[in-house]
């Protein structure tokens, strides 16, 4: 049997409190300027631009510098064999009219076809049942007009000003 292992010491005992109230100086003390130092004549502003008139060539050549000029017929932009078959390409496109513009067939619009067809169902097969349960009875038959007229102007409502025109 082996003997008990020894008892670990505790680690040191942390303290917590809030910082402290002054803050850290970050920058240094304000710069004086000794009298002799000041300048004395006053300031001159802004400085006039040389006479004569201010050119396009002018500013390009105050801009670029010394460097040269970006995308100055570089390679990457020469005309290659690419650009003469997308060229052909386009041309024979040009020429066999796929280009032109020519309106387009009304198609039919499937919102009123499936509406009138869904107003026609629901509206006989409600007047058909109203007549098989009832009969030619006129209580029946207007409970079941206006069961059609209330499903009608449902439907309407959903297909017209609910469902969105996307």
């Amino acid at each position: 049997m082996s003997a008990p292992p020894e008892d670990v010491p505790d680690p040191p005992r942390k303290f917590y409190g809030l910082k402290p109230r002054e803050y850290d100086s970050v920058n240094g003390p304000p710069r004086t300027v000794a009298p002799g130092e000041m300048p004395t004549e006053p300031d001159p502003g802004i400085r006039s631009a040389p006479a004569g008139p201010i050119t396009v060539e002018a500013l390009r050549l105050v801009a670029a510098g010394d460097k040269p000029l970006l995308g100055h017929n570089q390679p990457a932009t020469r005309a290659n064999d690419v650009h003469g078959l997308l060229d052909a390409n386009r041309q024979r496109a040009l020429r066999s009219g796929e280009f032109a513009l020519t309106p387009q067939p009304k198609r039919v619009s499937r919102r009123k076809r499936d509406y009138w067809t869904l107003v026609l169902i629901s509206n006989v097969g409600i007047l058909g049942f109203m007549a098989l349960l009832g009969g030619f009875n006129l209580l029946m038959m207007r409970v079941g007009l206006g069961a059609g007229l209330f499903l009608t102007a449902a439907l309407t409502w959903i297909m017209w000003f609910v469902m969105d025109d996307y």
